[in-house]
């Protein structure tokens, strides 16, 4: 390994879904991932995840919204994980 060697970052799935949206629905992406984000910091963890989960929204809006959260690995990883257990049957 060389030194001031540059690790590519990770190119997932939901790159560039937020630009492939059109501009009103763009900032209806940004504006649900704020109200997750809202939720989730005022310990509200199943309201956000039933944002998310439990709406109407297109797998496009989706992706868009999680590609906002990007940032908020924290958050995603733990919508997943409520929204795995609350999917499996008792």
């Amino acid at each position: 390994h060389q030194t001031g060697e540059i690790k590519p970052s990770r190119i997932t799935p939901n790159d560039g879904a937020l630009d492939d949206l059109p501009p009103n629905e763009r900032n209806d992406a940004i504006l649900i991932a704020s109200e997750i984000r809202g939720f989730w910091n005022e310990n509200r963890k199943e309201e956000a995840c039933k944002v998310f989960y439990d709406s109407d929204l297109s797998n496009e809006m989706k992706r868009a919204v999680w590609e906002v959260l990007k940032p908020n690995s924290e958050i995603r990883n733990g919508m997943k994980k409520l929204h795995e257990q609350s999917s499996v049957p008792a």
